[in-house]
């Protein structure tokens, strides 16, 4: 018997184990590669793939597989197509083209089996789900996704997320969360009241967003460029059959998004939604150290939407990002802004189609224009309360126009202003509250639309720009419904014309009435002080005021259409004015006021009169100066004027009876000829009482009658009787050392042609008497008779006698007024020397 020693019989038993095992190891690696080849090229036998998917169906996954083949990397899917619940869901929800993926033991902390695979997934379709509340268009590329990859937990009532990295488009999602299916008796139901979850149902909650509306987002989105890292980081729980039991958390971190032109370096969004509200925790676009920063929620139960906008980024390239409807609203407004505005704005909860309605915060921008109105900076507060929209605490610099000045005729000066705004909703009123410092003509193109508010601002200019306080306002669609309130305090500025030195006042003015009340005017010495109403719809102009402000002045500043005093009478030197009443300027018809008028002088054509004093009446068209006292040239008078004003007519009749009393007739003369200085003297009396046409030419219209007395003068050489002396020293050498010391006589005038029958020219031993007519056109056609001393009882038997040989020697006067010619009437080769014209 042969043996083997101990060790080698150990050996021998080793070796035979060994080798058996490099047997089976080589078997079953043959077999193992076999069936890696027959796996990675045919796949999964059909039906052993039929069979497990419809059991991993049966456990709740929804899914379809075209074939599953082994690789290096592990077992990959492919056609891979996962399926909504919903009953209207037909296309699937996700379509894969290749899924890799390693099934892993479900999780052992939970009580329902399932399936646990790490995958990684690539150019993914989606089809969204009806319940998912939105419709992506066919053609978006948001459809697809480039790379997925997650560990994904299946379970009969839920998918679990973990891990998950998403690739769609230039954004990378991380993903972490849980999908649940539906729920059973084991999970536990959101505690939402079931009227709420019925109306959710009935909405179809979340809101729909058809492919009209997503492809509207999309085109926005397209202006977005992404240069740099985008990552969004997603943990959810959804429940798809209780929505308001879900929630979700997002954070999303980016760098160099440009938006059109506009780069963003970086941008930062988080947000969250936890039943019932949807919350954008902090939503932030950071360019250099500004920063436009957005936070708000949505409560799904009330409705209701509230947030926060913050932003200091003032480029003006950020304008751009504004929406066309903006622009267009711009545009058409005129409205230019220079920077972006800054602004911190927070939104009361109010439902979406009012959020604006719960508006409040503050705002400033630098340098805006309307209507070619800027301001330099613009700063203020807004709220909405009660359907008003107001704009607060605004303050600013309005930048002037001076370059406008010569055409607008006002200093167009700007200057600080400080206002309150407000726009009313319900009864679409807008108003404005404002303290200015600038010139208000500046405001006549931003007005433009106000017509009324034009018209009244284009009454008045300024050589300095006033300080006002204004209220002014207007109601959209209703024709003449502005008005303001106003009180101003103004040096050196205009009204119709009339320069003043100072103005200090309120003013009211709506549907086309304008109340001064009070008003105090001062122009260099002289003011006026009272209230005053113009009715523009009525044309007229009611007052009640009193000072020394000349009348010429207070008729331009009241009713400046009616010419009146400047035209037809002139106030000059110190006056005193006080009236009340009103005047129609369009019409008269319903004018009804009086006055009283002191004047150190007042001048009408050919006549300046001192010491004036006098009542001046209106009543219907007639106007009227009455119980007027003065002096003319030292002399006492006075009389009555009345002329009758009915604008738009090519007439003005008028009536005046004056008398006069001793009034130096030298100065009358100087008066009349002007610079001409005349020698003659003596005290003239009179009376007149005519009537004419104060539109026409007084000699074309004139009708009255008067009579002239002037006594204890030297006449001879008065300029119209130099050529009667001169005549009369020829027949009678010796008449130079006599002289004519009276002159009477009476007239009648009718249509401009002066008559007269009793003209007595009174001497110291010659006299003469007078008869003919003067007129403008003809000149004089007069005649005239010596005779011996004055016409008396004891002269009478002189002149019986001398009448017949001095009747040879009667002088007729032809010619004008200022170039008169005297000739002996039976002696037509005997002619005399005009007068000298120069003298008349």
């Amino acid at each position: 018997m042969n043996t083997f020693p101990p060790g080698k019989h150990t050996d021998r038993v080793l070796y035979r184990w060994f080798h058996l095992l490099f047997r089976l190891t080589y078997i079953i690696a043959i077999v193992g590669l076999s069936g890696f080849l027959f796996l990675r090229i045919h796949g999964i036998p059909e039906p052993l793939l039929r069979k497990g998917i419809k059991k991993v169906n049966q456990a709740g996954i929804p899914v379809d597989v075209d074939r599953v083949t082994l690789t290096f990397r592990g077992w990959r899917a492919d056609g891979v197509r996962y399926y909504s619940k919903l009953p209207d869901d037909l296309a699937p929800v996700f379509v894969a083209k290749h899924v890799f993926f390693d099934h892993k033991n479900p999780d052992k902390m939970s009580s329902v089996s399932g399936w646990s695979f790490d995958l990684e997934a690539s150019d993914v379709l989606i089809n969204p789900s009806i319940g998912w509340g939105v419709d992506i268009p066919k053609s978006s590329p948001l459809r697809k996704l480039d790379r997925l990859q997650a560990s994904i937990s299946f379970f009969p009532d839920r998918i679990i997320f973990s891990d998950g990295i998403a690739h769609w488009g230039k954004v990378q999602f991380n993903l972490a969360g849980t999908l649940l299916k539906f729920r059973d008796n084991k999970v536990k139901k959101q505690n939402v009241n079931p009227s709420v979850e019925r109306d959710l149902r009935k909405r179809n909650y979340p809101l729909y967003v058809d492919a009209t509306r997503f492809d509207e987002w999309e085109k926005r989105i397209r202006a977005l460029s992404l240069q740099g890292s985008v990552k969004v980081d997603l943990d959810f729980y959804i429940d798809a059959l209780n929505l308001p039991g879900s929630r979700a958390d997002v954070s999303v971190s980016a760098r160099d998004v440009a938006f059109g032109k506009v780069t963003f370096p970086r941008v930062v969004l988080k947000g969250q939604y936890a039943f019932p509200e949807v919350e954008l925790t902090r939503a932030v676009l950071m360019q250099n150290d500004e920063t436009f920063e957005v936070s708000g929620a949505y409560n799904f139960e009330s409705g209701l939407v509230s947030g926060n906008i913050n932003n200091s980024i003032v480029s003006r390239k950020v304008l751009r990002l504004l929406p066309k409807e903006v622009h267009s609203f711009l545009a058409q407004e005129q409205i230019e802004l220079n920077y972006f505005p800054r602004f911190f704005l927070t939104f009361s909860p109010a439902y979406p189609c009012d959020i604006f309605k719960g508006v409040a915060g503050t705002f400033s921008v630098e340098g805006v224009s309307f209507h070619g109105l800027t301001v330099d900076r613009l700063e203020g507060g807004v709220r909405w309360e009660n359907n008003r929209l107001n704009l607060t605490d605004l303050s600013g610099v309005i930048q002037g126009q001076e370059e406008k000045t010569k055409i607008i005729g006002s200093c167009m000066m700007g200057g600080p202003v400080n206002a309150d705004l407000f726009w009313d909703h319900t009864m679409r009123e807008f108003g404005l509250k404002v303290s200015s410092g600038f010139d208000p003509l500046l405001l006549l193109a931003p007005l433009s639309r106000v017509p009324d508010a034009g018209n009244m601002i284009k009454r008045f200019r300024f050589e300095t720009p006033p300080q006002v306080t204004c209220k002014m306002g207007f109601f959209v669609g209703k024709k003449d419904s502005f008005y303001t309130d106003i009180q101003v305090a103004a040096d050196r500025m205009s009204i119709h014309g009339v320069d003043l030195s100072s103005v200090n006042g309120s003013a009211y003015y709506q549907a086309g009435v304008l109340r001064l009340d009070p008003v105090s005017i001062i122009r260099r010495m002289e003011f006026l002080k009272g209230t005053a109403e113009l009715d523009l719809r009525s044309k007229t102009a009611s007052f009640d005021c009193y000072g020394s402000l000349n009348p010429t002045a207070v008729e331009d500043l009241i009713f400046p259409e009616f010419n009146l005093f400047g035209h037809s009478i002139h106030v000059a030197g110190i006056s005193q004015l006080s009236g009340r009443g009103m005047v129609n300027w369009e019409t008269m018809r319903s004018t009804d006021f009086s006055a009283e008028l002191k004047a150190e002088t007042l001048e009408v054509p050919h006549v300046r009169m001192t010491d004036f004093r006098a009542m001046v009446s209106g009543k219907g068209t007639m106007v009227k100066i009455h119980d007027a006292v003065f002096a003319l040239h030292g002399g006492p008078g006075s009389g009555e004027f009345s002329v009758e004003v009915t604008p738009g007519q090519p007439t003005m009749p008028y009536q005046l009876d004056v008398s006069v009393q001793n009034a130096d007739f030298r100065q009358t003369l100087d008066f009349m000829n002007g610079e001409v200085k005349n020698t003659a003297s003596g005290k003239l009396s009179g009376e007149a009482h005519i009537t004419g046409d104060l539109q026409r030419d007084f000699f074309d219209t004139a009708n009255g009658s008067g009579w002239i007395k002037v006594r204890k003068g030297q006449l001879a050489d008065l300029p119209l009787l130099r050529g009667f002396s001169s005549v009369m020293r020829k027949i009678i050498p010796e008449f130079n050392i006599f002289s004519l010391t009276n002159i009477t006589g009476s007239f009648r005038l009718k249509d401009g042609v002066f008559f007269s029958d009793d003209v007595f020219l009174e001497g110291d031993v010659i006299s003469a008497k007078g008869r003919g007519n003067y007129s403008r056109q003809a000149g004089f056609d007069a005649y005239v008779q010596a005779q011996i001393l004055s016409d008396n009882r004891i002269s009478k038997i002189l002149q019986s006698i001398t009448d017949p040989f001095l009747k040879l020697f009667e002088l007729r006067l032809e010619g004008s007024l200022s170039a008169p010619s005297w000739r002996l009437d039976k002696f037509s080769g005997e002619v005399s020397t005009p007068s000298d014209a120069s003298d008349q």
